[in-house]
């Protein structure tokens, strides 16, 4: 199970939990909310308690760092190096595009994250 995290849009924060399968991005759950970025780890918290597991499962995290405001980026940089010092696990960037869901973003990324070693 995979964490995505993305804070660049204005006043939009979005969590996701997804998985890869044979070449095929599927989203566990997403969660967004209107809320700044400083509310990402809130936000994280009442997704993973929504679907009944525990941030140990997560393996890896996907931060999306670019096309954003500066300190929301950061934001989301800073949890991300918090899960992984935290869980030692790994953290990874995804490169933000207009106008994409979650589920496109990923897998417009989707070739850079198969070569991932996990």
């Amino acid at each position: 199970m995979f964490l995505f995290i993305n804070a660049t849009k204005l006043n939009k924060i979005e969590a996701a939990i997804f998985l890869i399968k044979e070449d095929k991005v599927e989203i566990v759950a997403k969660k967004s909310s209107k809320a700044k970025s400083d509310k990402i780890l809130i936000l994280i918290d009442k997704l993973l308690k929504e679907q009944k597991t525990a941030l140990k499962k997560i393996k890896a995290v996907f931060a999306v760092d670019n096309n954003g405001p500066f300190t929301a980026i950061r934001i989301s940089i800073a949890v991300a190096s918090a899960l992984n010092i935290s869980l030692k696990i790994p953290v990874f960037k995804i490169n933000s595009q207009p106008n994409k869901n979650i589920k496109n973003l990923i897998e417009s990324n989707l070739s850079e994250i198969k070569k991932i070693k996990l």
